[in-house]
């Protein structure tokens, strides 16, 4: 009896423990800062603004990853709408006379962040686990079926995992810390392409309907 009631102590202290380090652990996630960052209202909105129409890729390492479309023409919509870079805008295949193909790769180091979630474990959190995943950002440019520029872009975020990181938890949110980067990469863009002027004036335009800015 008193052997039992000593396991039954320690399984309960072995709970206690796993939620203790439940809560305290937590995980926190900055971004590379390898691209400029651009502000919104570094781009122009007041000059002649093309009509555009696009389509979106999205890899997982060299996969496609159609569930990361979604995410990804998210972020699209919103900062092209917010920047009221172009007159119009909507996913489609060649109805403007202008047309993008953006596509977003996501790979992750696997075999550090492995090792490093090894090392976590054993030291039950006390060694932080990092995970990151670096983001390339690729966008063709057409007139018609030519191809005018190619843009690329490079960025990446680390997320740590580990014990008391949860105090970060609030700012450093890891999706909301991949929205930032992403969007600041599609800001890249419009900066570039808006000082490039590679971009006519708009003509009159039947394109698909879209997100307008």
């Amino acid at each position: 009896m008193p052997i039992l009631v000593g396991v039954r102590g320690l399984i309960a202290r072995l709970a206690v423990g796993a939620f203790g380090l439940f809560v305290l652990a937590g995980c926190a996630a900055f971004p590379g800062r390898q691209l400029p960052v651009v502000a919104y209202d570094q781009l122009a909105s007041d000059e002649p603004r093309p009509s555009i129409d696009y389509d979106v890729k999205f890899f997982t390492a060299l996969q496609p990853d159609p569930s990361g479309v979604y995410f990804f023409n998210r972020e699209i919509v919103n900062v092209f709408g917010r920047s009221r870079a172009f007159s119009t805008f909507a996913v489609g295949t060649g109805t403007a006379r202008y047309h993008l193909t953006l596509m977003l790769r996501d790979e992750t180091d696997l075999a550090l962040g492995a090792l490093g979630g090894f090392l976590s474990a054993v030291t039950a959190g006390l060694i932080p686990a990092r995970v990151t995943d670096t983001l390339t950002l690729q966008i063709d440019v057409r007139d018609g079926r030519r191809v005018i520029r190619h843009y690329a872009y490079k960025d990446a975020g680390r997320t740590w995992i580990g014990l008391f990181l949860i105090v970060l938890a609030p700012t450093h949110w890891p999706p909301a810390v991949a929205r930032g980067i992403v969007d600041n990469m599609l800001l890249n863009f419009l900066h570039d392409l808006q000082r490039d002027r590679i971009l006519a004036a708009p003509s009159i335009d039947t394109g698909g309907a879209g997100g307008s800015g």
